[in-house]
C-alpha cells in the first residue's frame, strides 16, 4: 500500500474503528474490524477502501448523528460547567469579568474579546476548551448507557428512517446522471461528484451530511440542465 492516499484513508477508517459510536451491535464492530485488518494485510487499493467506508459509514451514520445530538445538548447544558471548573482562581475570576462586561461562553470558544487575557492565558483557555469537549465526550457515552439510553435509540431510528430518504434520493441522482451522460456530459459530471460527496459525508470523510441539500438535489440539477439548454442555444 504505498499510495498516499490509500494509507491515508485506511488510517482514517481505522480512527473511527477505534472511536465507534455507542451501541454499535458487537458483530458489525467485530466485521469492521477484521475488514481493516485484512485490508492492511492485503494492501487494498484505494477503491477498496471507499468501498468499505461507504459500507460501514452508512451503517454507522444514524449512530453517529444520534451520539453527536446529545453530545451538542450536554455541551450546551454543561459545557461552561465543566470549562469554569477548570480555571484556575486568577483566571476564574478573570472569566468572571469577562462575563460580566457581556460575553457568553459562546465568545469565548470563538475568540471574541480576549484581548484582556495574556497570551499563556489565552493558550490555557484554547487548551480547556479542548478538554472539555473530550469531558462532554465521555460524559455523553456513560450518559447514554444509563439515562439517555431510550433517547438515543430513537433518535437512531429517527436517521435510519432519514437515510432510507437519502438512498432512494441517491439512486434519482445516479440515474440522472446516467441519463444524461450523452447529450450533457458536464451535467453528469456535476451529479456523480455530488452523490460522491453526499456518500463521503456519510463516511465522515466530508463535513457532515446536509439531508437537506441531498432532498433538494434532484429539482437542482434539473434547474443546471435548462441552464445549460439555454447558454448552449
Amino acid at each position: 500500500m504505498n499510495n498516499f492516499n490509500s494509507q491515508h484513508t485506511l488510517n482514517l477508517l481505522e480512527l473511527f474503528y477505534n472511536d465507534l459510536p455507542p451501541m454499535v451491535p458487537v458483530e458489525v464492530e467485530d466485521r469492521m474490524g477484521q475488514v481493516l485488518k485484512s485490508a492492511r494485510k492485503n494492501e487494498a487499493d484505494l477503491q477498496e477502501l471507499e468501498q468499505i467506508a461507504i459500507f460501514f459509514g452508512r451503517y454507522l451514520w444514524p449512530f453517529w448523528r444520534s451520539f453527536y445530538d446529545l453530545i451538542g445538548e450536554h455541551h450546551k447544558n454543561l459545557g461552561e460547567g465543566f470549562f469554569v471548573d477548570k480555571l484556575e482562581n486568577n483566571l476564574k475570576s478573570k472569566y468572571r469579568d469577562y462575563k460580566h462586561s457581556g460575553k457568553t461562553f459562546s465568545d469565548i470558544k470563538k475568540g471574541r474579546g480576549i484581548e484582556d487575557f495574556s497570551y499563556e492565558e489565552r493558550r490555557l483557555l484554547n487548551e480547556f476548551l479542548v478538554e472539555v469537549g473530550g469531558d462532554i465526550k465521555k460524559f455523553t457515552k456513560q450518559s447514554i448507557y444509563s439515562t439517555s439510553d431510550k433517547k438515543y435509540r430513537k433518535n437512531i431510528e429517527k436517521y435510519r428512517k432519514i437515510l432510507k430518504e437519502v438512498d432512494k434520493t441517491l439512486e434519482k441522482l445516479r440515474k440522472m446522471a446516467e441519463e444524461n451522460e450523452k447529450d450533457c456530459p458536464s451535467l453528469s459530471e456535476e451529479i456523480i461528484s455530488k452523490v460522491q460527496y453526499f456518500e463521503n459525508s456519510l463516511c465522515r470523510f466530508a463535513p457532515e451530511l446536509d439531508y437537506r441539500e441531498v432532498f433538494g438535489a434532484e429539482e437542482h440539477f434539473c434547474n443546471r440542465k435548462k441552464e445549460k439548454q439555454i447558454f448552449n442555444r
